[in-house]
């Protein structure tokens, strides 16, 4: 399973904005073990460098009128790129021999079984897209998109 929480209280809470939580049970001899685990994005690594929420999220327009300016220093802050917002919360799915954990506004993200981040998956530089659960059905159908 997989779903949204925020790796650290952020300033405005905004349901899609938290990280990816993985969520599994192994069964083994008649037992059960329940393990979770945040993904460990880009943006993940920032919050946990910093040890605080990433400015830049979901919610903070409506809710700070000073938004721009502090979206602009972080963007000073990362060398003039634009902040990493993949947090692959959305989905799962078994692709490619691959788990993958899904974000609306990114590339999947390529996890183990036992929730260990690997790395953001391109398909091997052939998707250069966000790879949502619609993006999915469309290319296993085979419609162009």
């Amino acid at each position: 399973r997989n779903g949204s929480n925020p790796h650290f209280n952020p300033k405005y809470y905004h349901w899609f904005g938290g990280h990816g939580m993985l969520h599994s049970v192994t069964f083994k001899n008649g037992q059960a073990w329940y393990s979770n685990r945040l993904v460990r994005t880009e943006k993940w690594e920032l919050e946990n460098k910093a040890g605080q929420a990433w400015l830049v999220g979901l919610g903070n327009v409506a809710h700070d009128p000073w938004f721009a300016l502090k979206a602009a220093w972080q963007f000073i802050e990362l060398g003039f790129r634009m902040p990493p917002l993949n947090v692959g919360n959305t989905s799962l799915i078994y692709f490619a021999k691959k788990l993958l954990c899904l974000c609306e506004i990114a590339l999947p993200i390529w996890v183990t079984p036992s929730l260990n981040t690997i790395k953001e998956y391109d398909l091997d530089g052939q998707w250069k897209v966000p790879f949502t659960g619609m993006r999915y059905t469309q290319t296993i159908l085979g419609i162009r998109i």
